[in-house]
């Protein structure tokens, strides 16, 4: 995280509010945190859906049909 918060500092404006880097930082922070629950809550329905259509239920439904 270093290496990002020196990059977001380089390219700040100076005449930014004092603090904006570490808003901006944690803002970006807030943001990834979300994408990979986001992420992991559509791996886990894929899972479930994935594993729900390979059940004897559902072949019983293809092979009546």
């Amino acid at each position: 995280m270093a290496g990002s918060k020196q990059h977001l500092k380089a390219e700040l404006n100076p005449a930014l509010p004092k603090g904006y880097a570490s808003v901006l930082e944690s803002l970006i922070g807030k943001i990834k945190n979300v994408q990979t629950r986001a992420m992991k809550a559509v791996n886990h329905e894929l899972i479930v859906v994935y594993w729900d259509s390979n059940s004897p239920k559902t072949y019983k439904i293809h092979f009546q049909e």
